[in-house]
């Protein structure tokens, strides 16, 4: 009896351990949707992830990270839109070098951060538009990203440059 005893006690432990509080409503395997709007790509050892284009009637602005996973920093030396070159700047001045992706590091465009990258011209929300990521070390990667309104949560995102002051010239 104390032989059959134990052996019951183990099968029901066994069972009552190892068993699923959902039953058969759990499927055989649980698969990862996309999670926003953002595209991913790697260049090199940059990750390029969550690109997406944030258009506003005249013009649009880059969200994306890149992340440098070298003990080398990186430049990115331009980006572009269907072939025609972004405007990249850091607090609302353009750069003419290109930007940074520093060692270990993270650059930012769009929510929240310093860096900007523009365009003026005529796009279509709900599209795709061809993006090309230029980097000293990295090479090239492109990749189809879609458009978005400049509403809700991009509502944020920097798509002009401000107006540069005029300078008066002292004769």
């Amino acid at each position: 009896m104390r032989k059959a005893l134990t052996v019951f006690s183990a099968l029901a432990l066994s069972l009552t351990l190892s068993s699923c509080g959902l039953g058969n409503a759990v499927p055989q395997t649980i698969e990862m949707g996309g999670v926003g709007n953002g595209v991913d790509a790697a260049a090199g050892a940059i990750a390029i992830q969550d690109t997406t284009l944030v258009y506003d009637g005249s013009s649009l602005g880059l969200v994306a990270s890149l992340v440098n996973r070298s003990l080398d920093a990186d430049s990115l030396e331009g980006i572009g839109v269907n072939g025609e070159l972004l405007v990249l700047a850091q607090n609302d001045v353009p750069l003419t070098m290109g930007a940074t992706v520093p060692a270990r590091n993270t650059l930012r465009f769009g929510h929240e951060s310093e860096f900007s990258a523009t365009l003026v011209g005529d796009f279509t929300p709900g599209t795709y538009a061809t993006v090309e990521y230029v980097l000293a070390a990295g090479g090239s990667v492109t990749k189809r990203v879609l458009i978005v309104e400049k509403t809700g949560f991009y509502s944020d995102v920097v798509t002009s440059l401000a107006p540069v002051p005029a300078v008066p010239v002292v004769e």
